[in-house]
């Protein structure tokens, strides 16, 4: 028998969603991104060379506000990722969840030099600003181009329907994955 979790509040979203449109059945409908993922590469050795050793310099310090981790880039199955470095920004705070994945050293010729997750549903937009301008003043003016030339390869949307249960509403797109059921300790019930 399954058993009812509490919410965790470690895992409320703090990035507060916009409301949409309502359900045909007047259920108001809300919108966040959760996640972005973005890719870029370097234009020259030299900028790549010297972004890579700020990166690596990262993780070899204690910082006021963030910690960060290197972290071995490996995808959901546990597969290595395109990537061979990576590092994972967190807030320094006890079982603060993760804010940005930065990847570099791309294994495949064609893949981008450099890659980064953004999850800003654990931040708020100030909070946001407040990473990428640590992030700007540690890694230089070469991050700001890099975001400048990136380009999108992955955005998760959530849509929150209020005023009724999950299994009230399934829908899905053409072509798209079965869905199952999440439903862990350290997070919000919804379908995958």
């Amino acid at each position: 028998m399954k058993k009812n979790k509490l919410l965790n509040k470690k895992n409320v979203e703090f990035s507060p969603s916009e409301r949409v449109c309502y359900s045909n059945a007047g259920h108001e409908m809300k919108m966040r991104i959760d996640g972005l993922s973005l890719v870029s590469r370097f234009h020259s050795e030299e900028k790549k060379a010297d972004c890579v050793q700020k990166l690596m310099s990262l993780s070899k310090r204690e910082w006021k506000n963030y910690v960060v981790q290197e972290k071995s880039p490996r995808n959901a199955a546990g597969t290595r990722h395109p990537y061979k470095y990576g590092l994972c920004i967190s807030l320094n705070e006890s079982d603060a969840p993760m804010l940005a994945y930065i990847m570099w050293g791309p294994k495949a010729e064609g893949t981008g030099g450099f890659s980064i997750q953004f999850h800003p549903q654990h931040m708020t937009g100030k909070r946001m600003d407040l990473l990428l301008k640590w992030l700007g003043d540690r890694l230089g003016e070469v991050f700001s181009h890099l975001l400048a030339r990136a380009w999108v390869t992955r955005l998760d949307i959530a849509l929150d329907i209020y005023g009724c249960k999950l299994n009230d509403y399934l829908w899905g797109l053409k072509k798209s994955s079965i869905h199952a059921d999440y439903d862990n300790e350290n997070g919000l019930p919804d379908l995958s």
